[in-house]
Parts: structure tokens; sequence; C-alpha cells
């Protein structure tokens, strides 16, 4: 039964193979029968010959459930995608693009810096007890990412960058079963706490992204757990011979501020002087890009060996405390709006890694050599002024103190700004919204101790010696989780050093497991620093936060009201992700607990608008709505949240938000689309819902230009047609719909949001066509132009193909359509139809469709296809074109070559006019050229025009038809070419004809007279006659010497040299022409 149903679904699979399927799945091992792990899968594919890579990346197309176990139809899916799909990993120039979390999202890998972290990590790490038998892991897949998945890989690594950051025996390690999906959380909980804790930006990942392999976001965190390492043996302390980088009257105090890779600047330099280079290097990027300072860095410290360091890829990153900018950052980020930036002197921005900063702004990071010491004093004393305005106790502290670097003050500043952000993370999970005191966090420290450990001694302060000993805080852990901690490990009494530091970095690290950010060392515990403690202790008061989510849903029924509040408090404190991450643990705990139930009426509004701004926790939370809310109320917010975009686009469009509108748009298809199908239909007929819903979303788009840049039109196109896929899905489970009813309604939306997003994406197809058949002339185009998101574009205009197939859109359908040019959805139509590789056109099928090219032409909409089209239908077939039809085309080609913004349109378009004169008549092709050469109202496309006539000429010439272009009929074209703007234009100043391009068409007429010349060896066009040639050095060439020989004299050594270098091209080309008519023979007197 399980084969016959999956053979319905799946028809292109036969029966036979459908058992071959169903026998290979059921042979993959696997602990759980039925559900197999996807690393499994793509081994026992990889078995059967198929690439690691392209099975991962196939995978993520494959609807598998939230366990992420690949069950009997998931594996027939995988499978069936496998033989059908093309490659999904498009590589380029050694970048490869992977799918991002949503199916508009993707994101380019570097292979280099994949594949040498890898190397990395294979070294570093071979003979770990716990994970070497996983190494090596091959160095040219994907592989890496799903091996890091585990946290396990990742703890590793950050262990060997910066020893004893993680307890390793708080690490959850596979014994006889693979680990669950919780403990998979709690280990990347202790890799996101530690990698913060040693300096590494971590904003926007959170432990899911790592345990869903999300590829950008490991990679930039294994860089920076790397680079940690790399530059933490940087230090005069492990080499004390970098002494001799001080320079003269530099104090070694000084020295020791700078950052490590200033030091490896100085060392680099250091060398390059001692080998007699005179180059110096500044930076990691600019200054190396060419591999000549390596070079000599290489050979001075060892000449017999030549391989590169890491150094290449090391960043300059700004002192704290020389510039100011990062303490007056803290207060944007504390205080949102408080700091005017005008007010602050900012050096320019300079990268700081091969994978870019998660939350790298408009601000920083920046480097301390842009700012004089004086704009650095200014910076400071500023940040001084913002200090005392938020009530900072600030006394005897002045701004040349922080430039000066004076490390009591700089702490006691920093502190503060700590002590802030502390107390406002605090505030916001009280309910009164007051911070509390250190006397309220201790009472809870003490309390919530107490719970499970009764016997713990309270604290009576944060300076309490017995907190050396670490046994509080694991008490304190342990009370807050109960059996969290493993008590075999812990040591008590503890009175030696070494065990006092072996309990303390057993809490931060069970801490960090819980999610807590660390900044604690153990030896701050150990030696009792109350400060730091006292941010441990809050630390534990945020985790307050899952606590309270749990209460709040350990009812028979969720308490919304307090979860609404949780809601309230978490977003106007900037910690949505923490709230997504306690609704997780609800929902994925032992007794799954839905908090979002029934609260999507009440927050939607705003979560869409903070989406729509840019919150990350916001958008996850977002998506944890649509699949956990009830869908009824789900849809009424979506529909309200939807009418109010209208409503603001139609009647209120004096706000500029477009950026905005559009993200909440395709956020809004989005979340239609996740909760389709879960609605449960009753009343109307599912066809009648998916209309409504699909009119109400046109109308959105239609509001305003909201889709009017290729970004917004691509994520609007792929969030529609995913919500048009889930449609039909939808509607086929309704037996009351039928599919010729629902199939047509939703082919006919398809068409709408075709015409509205289609015509401002970006696919250069056109150009494609452009390469298809002239590659020589293509190629250097494509090295100039960045064209690299023209292929992900055609890739959405594919699944609209695919789409528009399964609804009924057939070929001749969608010809008909388009010939039938005053048809509702012919635009829609015209474009599937180019984007249909199945179609060969010809030169009957652009007559035919001549009123809807043209009007794709004029109008701008779906230009690129338009230009595809009649590039394709001039090189399919034979015979020539009607004559109006060139006319009319001719003249709008003329246009988009002349005044397109686009330059790829531009070559495109001459192009397409070059074919359609070959293709026509050689009278109406040498009447065109005619009014092109003398009418054009296009100066570019007058010179332009000398190319076109020379290509027609030398093509007719090498035929052995006959034509009027080889033949005397063409002396009167190229007499026009040569005479045109003359002999007024040789009386001007060479200045002045050199500003209106007059020197290049000077060239261009006497590389026509040579080229024709040379290749008419039968002189049929009468070109080598002698009363021609006399006629031509009497008119033009010998005005054109003299003219020449004043222009050159108007030259002075003060002119600009370009002048003197036309003058030198004009010059070539007419002793050019004066060799060949010696050459030839050609007589120049009558």
């Amino acid at each position: 039964m399980q084969a016959i149903k999956l053979q319905r679904k799946y028809p292109q699979v036969s029966q036979e193979e459908m058992f071959s399927l169903i026998e290979r799945f059921n042979g993959i091992t696997t602990d759980t029968p039925g559900r197999v792990p996807k690393a499994n899968v793509i081994q026992a594919l990889q078995a059967q010959g198929e690439s690691y890579d392209r099975v991962r990346e196939t995978l993520k197309d494959v609807s598998v459930d939230a366990s992420g176990k690949v069950e009997v139809e998931d594996w027939v899916e995988l499978n069936v995608k496998l033989k059908t799909q093309q490659a999904v990993l498009p590589t380029k120039a050694g970048k490869v693009t992977v799918k991002g979390s949503t199916a508009n999202v993707s994101h380019t890998i570097n292979e280099d810096e994949r594949s040498e972290f890898t190397i990395h990590i294979n070294g570093v790490l071979d003979g770990d007890t716990d994970i070497g038998s996983r190494l090596p892991i091959p160095t040219d897949t994907m592989q890496l990412f799903d091996e890091c998945r585990d946290g396990l890989i990742l703890s590793k690594l950050i262990n060997d960058s910066v020893p004893d950051t993680i307890d390793t025996r708080v690490l959850n390690v596979p014994k006889s079963k693979p680990l669950n999906a919780f403990q998979i959380t709690e280990n990347n909980n202790i890799v996101i706490m530690s990698a913060k804790a040693i300096g590494c930006s971590v904003v926007n990942i959170g432990p899911q992204d790592i345990a869903d392999g999300k590829e950008i976001l490991i990679l930039g965190l294994i860089w920076q757990i790397i680079r940690k390492g790399l530059l933490s043996r940087v230090d005069i302390k492990y080499h004390p011979e970098l002494y001799r980088l001080l320079y003269e009257d530099e104090k070694l105090e000084d020295f020791l501020k700078l950052p490590p890779d200033q030091i490896l600047l100085r060392w680099f330099n250091y060398h390059l002087k001692a080998a007699g280079s005179k180059r110096k290097v500044n930076n990691f990027s600019k200054d190396v890009m060419d591999g000549e300072n390596y070079t000599v860095l290489l050979h001075q410290l060892k000449p017999d060996v030549c391989s590169l360091a890491p150094l290449q890829t090391t960043d300059l990153p700004a002192r704290a405390e020389q510039n100011g900018i990062p303490i007056i950052q803290a207060f944007d980020k504390l205080i949102p709006g408080a700091v005017i930036w005008r007010r602050v002197n900012k050096p320019n921005a300079m990268p700081t890694s091969p994978v870019r900063s998660m939350d790298e702004d408009e601000e920083g990071p920046l480097p301390p050599q842009g700012l004089s010491r004086f704009k650095a004093v200014e910076n400071n004393n500023y940040a001084i002024e913002l200090a005392k305005a938020n009530k900072m106790h600030i006394v005897g502290i002045q701004g040349a103190d922080l430039v000066d670097g004076k490390k009591t003050l700089v702490l006691g500043v920093v502190w503060q700004l700590m002590r802030m952000s502390i107390t406002q993370t605090l505030a916001s999970l009280n309910p009164n919204g007051r911070p509390p005191s250190d006397q309220d966090m201790l009472r809870w420290a003490n309390e919530t101790a107490k719970k499970s450990h009764p016997g713990t001694t309270p604290l009576r302060s944060f300076k309490d010696p017995s907190i050396s000993s670490g046994i509080f805080f694991l008490d304190l852990v342990d009370s807050m989780r109960p059996g969290i901690v493993d008590q075999s490990l812990v040591i008590n009494p503890a009175t030696e050093f070494e065990d006092q530091r072996q309990n303390a970095k057993l809490a931060i690290s069970i801490a960090r497991k819980m999610n807590a950010l660390i900044f604690l060392v153990p030896e701050d515990i150990v030696d009792v620093r109350p400060r730091l403690i006292l941010t441990r202790s809050t630390t534990n008061l945020n985790m307050e936060l899952r606590r309270l989510m749990q209460d709040a849903c350990a009812r028979e029924e969720p308490d919304e009201a307090a979860i609404i509040a949780l809601y309230g408090s978490a977003a106007s404190g900037g910690e949505l992700s923490d709230f997504v991450a306690a609704t997780k643990e609800n929902l994925n705990g032992e007794t799954p607990i839905n908090p979002l139930e029934s609260i999507a009426m009440e927050i939607l509004e705003d979560v869409l608008k903070r989406a729509s701004d840019g919150d990350d926790g916001a958008e996850e939370l977002f998506s944890l709505l649509m699949n956990c809310g009830r869908p009824k109320e789900i849809v009424i917010a979506l529909d309200e949240a939807l009418g109010n975009l209208t409503h603001k686009n139609t009647v209120d469009s004096s706000q500029d938000e477009e950026d905005g509108d559009m993200t909440k748009l395709c956020l809004l298809v989005q979340g239609y689309s996740l909760v389709l199908p879960r609605i449960i239909q009753r009343r109307v007929k599912a066809e009648e819902t998916v209309n409504s819903m699909l009119t109400a979303i046109r109308t959105a788009a239609n509001a305003s230009l909201l889709v009017a840049e290729t970004q917004g039109a691509e994520a609007y196109l792929l969030a529609t047609l995913q919500l048009l896929s889930n449609s039909v899905e939808w509607c086929a489970k309704d037996p009351s719909s039928s599919p010729d009813v629902y199939k047509e309604t939703c082919r006919r939306h398809l068409h709408d949001t075709l015409e509205i997003g289609a015509p401002h994406v970006k696919t250069y197809i056109s150009f494609k066509a452009f390469q298809e058949f002239y590659p020589r002339q293509a190629t250097p185009i494509s090295r100039r132009l960045d064209l690299s998101g023209a292929e992900s574009a055609r890739q959405v205009l594919q699944k609209a193909l695919v789409l528009s197939d399964s609804l009924g859109d057939s070929i001749q359908r969608l010809v008909t359509s388009v010939e039938s040019a005053g048809q509702e959805d012919a635009l829609a139509s015209f474009i599937l139809l180019v984007h249909d590789s199945r179609h060969a056109p010809s030169p009957e099928s652009l007559e035919k469709t001549m009123a809807t090219t043209l009007a794709c032409l004029t109008s701008g909409l779906a230009a690129d296809e338009a230009l595809a089209w009649v590039l394709r239908c001039l090189h399919s077939g034979s015979g020539t074109i009607a004559e109006d039809a060139v006319c009319s085309l001719s003249s709008v080609l003329t246009q988009i070559a002349s005044l397109s913004s686009d330059p790829v349109m531009r070559q495109v378009a001459f192009q397409c006019l070059t074919d359609l004169l070959s293709r026509t008549s050689p009278a109406l092709s040498r009447q065109l050229l005619e009014e092109l050469l003398v009418e054009c109202p296009f100066p570019q496309m007058r010179t332009a025009a000398v190319s076109l006539f020379r290509t027609l000429l030398l093509a007719a010439l090498e035929s052995d038809e006959p034509s009027p272009l080889a033949s005397p009929e063409s002396l009167s074209l190229i007499s026009l070419i040569l005479s045109h703007d003359q002999p007024e234009a040789l009386q001007q100043q060479f200045s002045v004809i050199s500003e209106a391009r007059g020197s290049v068409r000077l060239v261009d007429a006497l590389g026509l007279y040579y080229i024709v010349l040379i290749r008419d060896s039968d002189n049929r066009t009468g070109i080598r006659n002698p009363a021609y040639s006399a006629t031509v050095k009497e008119t033009f060439i010998d005005p054109l010497e003299g003219a020449l020989a004043r222009w050159e004299g108007e030259q002075s050594a003060g002119e600009p040299s370009e002048l003197a270098l036309e003058l030198f091209s004009i010059r070539t080309a007419l002793e050019r022409v004066g060799s060949a008519l010696a050459k030839l023979g050609v007589q120049t007197s009558a």
C-alpha cells in the first residue's frame, strides 16, 4: 500500500523503482526504524555514487519534519529531486552559493576559506578523545558544517584557541546513542556563550543555527575562533624579542597597549626594512594583494621555504581607549538616539575579516590611524559628556585621560557602562520596571541557591570569601535547573587553589550550557572579584526569563496575559531572541506546551513591524507564530495587517518607507504560506478562500511601487510562488473543489504576480542569448559587469515556469496568448515563453508576436525578455523579415541602444539592430543605414552606425550573392560618412572637436575607408577607382591633413595628454590609409 500511495504522488517513478527505493531505505542503518538521520541518508547515497554536497543541498528542499529525521516519503522525494534537478551548488571564481534559511535567501561561501579552516581543524584536533574518530573531515565538501552541528568540534576548537575556556566535563558526548536535540542545544549554548566570552562576535547566531548547519554563520564563527587563537600568541611575554620593534622614545607600556595585529604589522615592516625593501605595509589587505611584500618577507625569514602563513587575512581593529568611538557606540546601543553622530569624528571604516562581521554597522569597526590626537580628544570629551548626562560617576576624568589610555580611568568608565547594560536588562525583567539593587540581587541569589540545597551557606555580600570555593555558584545553577550539576565532579571541600579553580570552571561552563552569557574566568571567582561576580549573578537573573515563561505555561491553559507581558518586556529590552529561545524550550520540552497558541492577534502587528525593521529575533518569532498560533486567529491578524499596509500606501502615501513595506509584504505572504496548510476548510470552497487571499495580496502589491527594486521583486515573487504552490496542494485536499477551477484561479494569480514583479527582476536573459550567439564579444563584457545576481533571478523565473506548466500553461497556450496582443495576460505569457527553453522561435514567430514585443520594448516592462526573444528569432530559421516590422523594430532598438542606462541592454539592442538589418532586404537595409548615419538624433548612434555599416558591408563583400551594399551604391554611404560634419568641423579648435567625440568619428571614418580598400579585392564597390579616390583625397584627406597639422601646432607641453593621444590616433589612421593606397597602386588623381 505504501508503495502504491507513493507512486501516485510521484508518477515519474515506476512501480519497480519504487519498491527498490523503499527496500534501499529500509536497509539504511538507524536507531529509529522508519526514521533515518540525514547523515546516514547522505552516506547511503554517497555509496551509490552521489556527491555529498549535492545530496546535502537537495535535502534542504525536501520537506523533512522538525525532528530532522528522513522518512520513506522524504527519501523518495529526495531521490526524485536528485534525478530531475541540475547541479544545486553553483560555483564561480572559487565561491560556492548555498541556500539560506528561506527560499529567497542564498549565501556565498569562499571555498578556499572553508578548505583551509577544515585543514586547520583536522590538524589541531587530531587525536582528541571525544571527536578524533570523526577526523579528518574532507576538505572538498560541505561536511565541515554538518560535523559542527552537535557543538563538540566547535567547543574543542575554542579550547584550542583559548585553553580552559570550556570545562569539557559538562559537554554532552554521545555514548551508545546519538545526542538528542536537547543535548545538542546545550552544547551549542556552551559554544555561543564561550565564543562571546573570548571576544567573538556572535550576534544573530543561535544554538539552532549551529544545529541546522547554517554555513555562513558557522564559517564566520570558525574564522573568529581560529583568528583569536592565532593572535593570542602575539605577545611580548611569549616572544620577548618583540622589544626590538619599539620605536625611538616609545615606552614599553605604550607598546604593550597595541593590539596583536598592529604588532604583526610592525614585525612585518621590521623585516621588510631589514631586507632593504622600500615598501611599507599598513594593512593586510591592499598592501599585500600583489604578493610582493610577502615574497620579500619569506625570503628574508627563510629563503629556502615558501609556505604562506595565515597573516594575509588579519585585520586592524581599533584601540578602544584611543579614539573614543567604542565608548560612544556603547552609549548609542544602550540608549538609542542619545548620540548625535554628527558630533563624532569618524575615520573611514576598514574590513575586519574575510567573513563579514554579523553586527557591523556604519560606525565601526574603526582604525585608530585615521584620527589625530586633537580629534580623538574631542570624541572622548563627548563620551565623558554623555556619561555625565546619564548620571554616571565621572570625577576627575577628562577626554585626554582616555586617549592616553590611563588604565584605571578607562576601566572605571567601561565598568559603569557594563553596569548600565546590566541594570537595563534586569529592569526589563522586573514587573515594576525598576532595576534591582545589589542587595536585591544578593537576596535572590541566596534564596534561589537554598531551594535545592538548604544547607548552602548564604553570602553576606559579593565580597564574601566563601565565594572562592565555587560551591555557591554550583548550588545556584543546580537550583535553577535541578540535576544539571553532576555532583561527582564537584570538589568539596575545596581549599586548594586548583580545586577551587576546577569548581569555578565547572560552574561557568554549566551556566553557559544554560545559555547564560558569562564574561568571568575561573580566577575571578577564586580571587573573589566582586564587580565581576555581580555580573555573574546578574546573568543568572537573566535566565529567569525562561523560568517565567515556564511558569506562565505550567497550567492547563497558558497564561496569555503573562506571556504577552513577557513579550513586551523582551521586545522593549531588545531581547526577542531570548523570548524565542524560551518559547522553543516549552515547545520542545518533554511535555510540549504552546505559549503562542492564542496570542497572535495581540502581538502579530508589533512582531511584523520589528521583523521588517531588521530584528532577526522578531523574524524568527514571526515564523513561530505562523506555525504555532491558532490558524483562524493568524489569518485574521494577517488580513488586518495586509489591509493596513494597503491603506497606508493608497491613502497615506506621504510616508516614505518602501523598503520596510516590501519586507512587510513578503513576510505577510510567507505568513499565509505557512498557515494555509493548517487551515481546516468548512463552509467556503478552498478556491474561493485562495482567490480572496491572493486578490488582497495583489492589491497591496499594486498600492505603491513596492516591487520596483530588483531585490524586492525577487523576494515578492519567491514568496508568492511558494504560496501559490501551497494553495494548489491545499485546494486538492478539498473534495468540493474542482481541479479545473482552482488551477485556473491559481494560474490567473500567477500571471498577475509575474506582471507585477517579473519586469523588475534582472535576469539578463538577453545577455545570456547574446553570449550564446556571440561568445567572443560577450566575454569582455561579462568580465566588466557584475552579473552574479542574474542566475538566481533566472532560477526564480524557472520556478514560475514549472508552476505555470503544472497549472495548465502549455507552450501553445502561451504562444496563442502572446500572439493576441490585446489579451489580458499577454505580458506574463510572453515572460514565461521567453524563459521556456523548450520553445524554439523563428523569424515568423517574431512577426506574429511583434505587437507584444514592441509593447515590451517601448514600455520597458520585460524589455530584457523582448531583446532575448528578438535575438533568438533572428538566429533561427532563414528568410527575411517583413519591411513594416523591420522599420518599427529598428526605430525602438535604436532608442534602446542609444538611451538605455544599462550598458548590457545597450549592447544587446545594438546587436539586435545589426542582426535585424542583415535579415531584411538589401535595399531597405541600405535605406535604414543612411537614416542612421545622417538623420539619427542620437550622436552616439550615428557613430555606432559606422561600425554597423562596416559589418554589413564586409558580410556582403564576402558573399557571392549580389547586394546593393557590395556595389557602387555603397560609395554614396561611404562618402556620407567621410564628409559628414565636414569641412565645418575641421575649422574648429581640436579641444571642441574632442569634447563632441569628433576625433572618434574621424578615426572610425578613416578605418572604414581603409578596411573597404583592403577587403574589396574585386573592386565591386568601385572604391579603388581613380576618380573616386581623387574625390576622397580632395574633399576629405587633404583638408584633414591641413587641419591635423594646425591642431598639432595648437598643442603645447602644458596641454592635457589625452588630446595628444587622440591626435596621434588620427595621424596613425591617416598614415594607414596612405600606405594602403600606395600598396594597392590606387591613383588619387582624376
